[in-house]
């Protein structure tokens, strides 16, 4: 992959099976994100294809994007309240909107903020930088995806706050595929699988 005609991503070849649970690490700069990118179909390479299940991702990509959740470093969020944030659009009925409010009760936000439907602020400005990542997150699982990406995710957790969110992904995520690009140690002990990147190139 090249940005501004320089190489990004070099001679990369990696197999993802279903129900991997995948860490990306390396430094900053080293290509993780634009990995990660090229993953969900939304960057092309000039080179080298793409497949899933044996098909050019380019091909299918509507159908991948239904199957998949992501949540970016920077989530989009809106200055409605968490259920609105949550569903974003789909009609859900009551038992629907009660089972938003469960997970909004695993992921520790306050009873007052689910039940009395309180606007968060625009981009979530009333909301510390956890609880916005986490909303994201609560958001990403209820859409129940078989591939869930997470991109530096729990960068605003405590470390304890963060190990109750991963435990829950991974409980809900159980036979389902994780890739989490992240720079914590304390993040790796959850993942089978580590791709490490260096300059735009897997380490083996």
């Amino acid at each position: 992959f090249k940005f501004n005609r320089k190489d990004v991503l070099k001679n990369i070849n990696i197999e993802i099976l279903k129900g991997d649970k995948i860490a990306i690490v390396g430094e900053s700069g080293s290509g993780k994100t634009t990995l990660m990118n090229i993953i969900l179909g939304l960057y092309k390479p000039y080179k080298g294809r793409i497949l899933l299940n044996g098909s050019n991702l380019n091909s299918i990509c509507q159908n991948y994007w239904n199957l998949i959740s992501y949540v970016p470093q920077e989530a989009f969020l809106i200055n409605e309240s968490l259920i609105q944030n949550v569903k974003l659009g789909l009609e859900i009925d009551k038992q629907k909107e009660n089972d938003i409010k469960n997970i909004l009760r695993i992921f520790k936000f306050p009873n007052k903020l689910i039940e009395e439907n309180l606007k968060i602020g625009e981009n979530g400005t009333k909301l510390s930088g956890g609880q916005k990542q986490r909303l994201s997150i609560a958001r990403a699982l209820y859409r129940n995806p078989e591939i869930l990406f997470l991109d530096e995710s729990t960068s605003a957790m405590d470390i304890s706050t963060e190990a109750d969110i991963m435990e829950l992904i991974f409980e809900r995520m159980k036979n389902k595929t994780i890739i989490m690009i992240t720079h914590r140690n304390e993040t790796l002990r959850y993942f089978e699988k580590t791709i490490s990147i260096s300059n735009g190139r897997v380490l083996k």
